[in-house]
C-alpha cells in the first residue's frame, strides 16, 4: 500500500512500528537515527516520516525541518514519548502533520497513520478549502470568542459561538459543526466532559480543546476521549490555523 520510514532509536519502538504497520499492508522501514533518514527518503520514495524527537545525533527538530525542506509534499508525523507544549508548536511550525505521543492506543495510532496516507494528496494540495466549513467556538471570554470568531469567518468558515457546555450540545444536534473549538474550563460542564458528550452527538466532530494549563497528563485524557487536538494558550493563529486545515482535509 505505501512505505513508511520509522526513525527511533528504541528497537523495542521500531519493531512495534514494524508488525503494526505491515499487519495493514505497508511497507515499513526502520532507522535509529535522523541522518540516516535524510539520505533513504529520496532512494526509496517514502510516503510517510514516523519521526522521534528524542533521537542521538542531530535533534529531532532539526532533522524535521531539513526533511520538510527537501520534501515539502511528505507527510511528517513526530511519534515521541516526552513533547513539552513548545516543542509541539515548533514541530507544527517546522512542518509536522501530526504529533503523537508515545503511549497512544495501537488502534489509534494505525487509524491516525492511515488517514494521513488516505489524505496525502489533499493535505499538500495547492486547491483552497471549501469555503462552507462549519465552525463552532465554545469559549466564556466574549473578547476571545470574538476575535476567533472574527478571525475565521475572513478566511471562509460559517462560525457560531457558544459560552457554556450545556449551549454547545444544542448547537451541535442542530448544527453539526465541522470544528469545534472548544475551551477546557467553562462554566457549569467542563469541557472534559462537554467533549465526550460533543462525540457521542457527533462521532466526526473535529474538536480541538484549548487550554491555558500545560498539563500533558490531561490532554492525553482529551486526545484518548477523542478530541483531535490540543493548543495551548496563548497561542499563536498560523499554529491554530494549520491544525485546523489538517483536520479539515482528513476524510471523514
Amino acid at each position: 500500500m505505501s512505505k513508511i520510514l520509522v526513525v527511533d532509536d528504541e528497537v523495542s519502538i521500531r519493531n512495534f512500528c514494524h508488525t503494526l504497520f505491515t499487519r495493514e499492508g505497508h511497507e515499513v522501514i526502520t532507522l535509529p537515527r535522523g541522518d540516516q533518514a535524510l539520505e533513504i527518503i529520496p532512494r526509496e520514495n517514502v510516503d510517510l516520516v514516523l519521526l522521534d524527537l528524542q533521537i542521538p545525533g542531530e535533534k529531532g527538530l532539526s532533522i524535521l525541518q531539513k526533511i520538510r525542506a527537501g520534501f515539502p509534499r511528505l507527510p511528517i508525523v513526530i511519534f515521541s514519548g516526552i513533547v513539552s507544549a513548545e516543542m509541539e508548536k515548533e514541530a507544527y511550525e517546522l512542518g509536522a502533520i501530526e504529533v503523537i505521543h508515545k503511549g497512544v492506543n495501537p488502534l489509534e495510532l494505525k487509524d491516525r497513520i492511515n488517514n494521513i496516507l488516505a489524505a496525502k494528496h489533499q493535505i499538500f494540495s495547492d486547491t483552497p478549502m471549501r469555503k462552507n466549513y462549519r465552525m463552532l467556538i465554545v469559549e466564556d471570554e466574549e473578547s476571545e470568542a470574538n476575535l476567533l470568531k472574527a478571525l475565521f469567518e475572513e478566511k471562509g468558515f460559517q462560525t457560531m459561538t457558544a459560552r457554556t457546555g450545556e449551549e454547545a450540545i444544542q448547537i451541535v444536534q442542530r448544527e453539526k459543526p465541522n470544528i469545534v473549538l472548544l475551551d477546557m474550563v467553562l462554566p457549569g460542564m467542563d469541557g472534559m466532559l462537554t467533549l465526550k458528550r460533543i462525540l457521542e452527538i457527533d462521532p466526526n466532530a473535529g474538536v480541538i480543546m484549548m487550554t491555558g494549563v500545560a498539563d500533558p497528563q490531561l490532554m492525553r485524557e482529551t486526545i484518548e476521549l477523542g478530541a483531535y487536538h490540543y493548543v495551548q494558550k496563548p497561542y499563536e493563529v498560523n499554529y491554530l490555523e494549520r491544525v485546523i486545515q489538517t483536520r479539515l482535509k482528513f476524510p471523514e
